[in-house]
């Protein structure tokens, strides 16, 4: 009151300052489902309902409700996985599933599994892990041969394409499925500009685009003439690029290609080439040979990195191994420096078996 006084201040009575009328009410707000809306974009937007369906289904195993309060305990991570192991999942697929549930239990109860809980990294240790079998690549022969021989029937048409622009573009699935009609723009000299987007880190969206010239413009360019022909009005700038064809037909449907079907095409090219394992030639398998091609001719590391996409270098050796004509150059560079003809067969072969040593 003295205070008041002295400065001249309304009394308030315990009222708020600034108030005539009493304390403002405000909107009871339901932390619980706010909370919940935030966890949810707070994981990684490129594979959340991968990450939810985990997480529900680690919820269902253990049973428990997804929503509980009271965090997740050690022995219920451990069950869990052993029940994976006994189903004879694979090491490797355990220990996917482990990040996405881990990633899950830190943003909601503020903690990291691998700190509280060792015995569930010390239970994975214990388990070996299957030898890596990555998929396949193709060589650019291989994809040249494809889209020049198939046939121009609308459903190897339409995948033809699909090879062209993610090989060219070294697209994921994802990625290539939200191509439209309107990104692709023809420039003078036959070339084709292709613009995408593509999630490089969480929640961050990279725009840009990659040129496609020679034999993969024409196929796509092939495919764009052949779908606006037949289905003319219905085609629209906003249309998915990647339509559903007929096998053996020439017509199509104003439907788009589904993600799961992106990943049977180089199956369907393999088996076209009467190459022995298709199988083994994945929805991934596309990327890989695009790396490889990079890989290949030698670009600068950061190059390459920014064409695929990848905020660590060290991916590159993922993706990327020597090839037999890149282990032919090293060999002939190295037998350059001791006075011998490059090409010797038994030089390059001695070489060779070095590099696997």
């Amino acid at each position: 009151h003295k205070i008041s006084s002295v400065l001249h201040l309304p009394e308030t009575h315990g009222e708020a300052w600034g108030s005539s009328s009493g304390p403002s009410k405000k909107k009871k707000v339901d932390c619980d489902k706010k909370a919940e809306e935030i966890l949810q974009n707070a994981v990684p937007e490129a594979s959340s309902k991968e990450y939810n369906d985990t997480w529900e289904r680690f919820c269902s195993d253990v049973g428990i409700a997804p929503k509980r309060k009271k965090a997740v305990t050690e022995n219920e991570i451990v069950v869990w996985l052993n029940g994976l192991k006994e189903k004879n999942y694979k090491t490797s697929s355990i220990s996917s599933y482990l990040s996405r549930v881990s990633t899950m239990i830190e943003l909601r109860y503020c903690f990291k599994v691998a700190e509280k809980y060792p015995r569930v990294k010390k239970l994975m240790n214990t388990w070996e892990p299957e030898e890596p079998r990555q998929s396949h690549i193709f060589d650019m022969d291989q994809v040249e041969k494809f889209c020049t021989e198939a046939p121009n029937d609308s459903y190897t048409l339409v995948r033809k394409a699909y090879m062209c622009v993610s090989v060219g573009g070294g697209l994921r699935p994802q990625e290539a499925r939200e191509i439209e009609f309107k990104h692709v723009k023809e420039n003078d000299n036959d070339t084709l500009e292709v613009m995408f987007s593509r999630l490089k880190q969480r929640r961050q969206q990279i725009r840009g685009s990659f040129y496609l010239n020679g034999w993969m413009a024409a196929s796509v360019k092939q495919y764009m003439t052949d779908v606006k022909a037949t289905l003319q009005d219905e085609i629209e700038g906003d249309s998915p690029l990647f339509l559903t064809g007929i096998k053996g037909d020439k017509r199509w449907k104003h439907v788009p290609i589904g993600v799961n079907t992106f990943y049977t095409i180089p199956g369907f090219v393999a088996r076209f080439l009467e190459l022995p394992e298709p199988e083994r030639y994945t929805g991934h398998c596309v990327r890989r040979t695009a790396a490889q091609q990079i890989y290949d001719q030698a670009l600068p590391s950061q190059q390459m990195a920014d064409f695929m996409g990848w905020t660590n270098q060290a991916m590159i050796s993922t993706y990327a191994k020597q090839s037999r004509s890149t282990k032919k150059a090293v060999c002939d560079a190295l037998l350059q420096q001791h006075g011998q003809a490059p090409g010797h067969p038994a030089s390059y072969s001695r070489c060779c078996q070095h590099q696997h040593r």
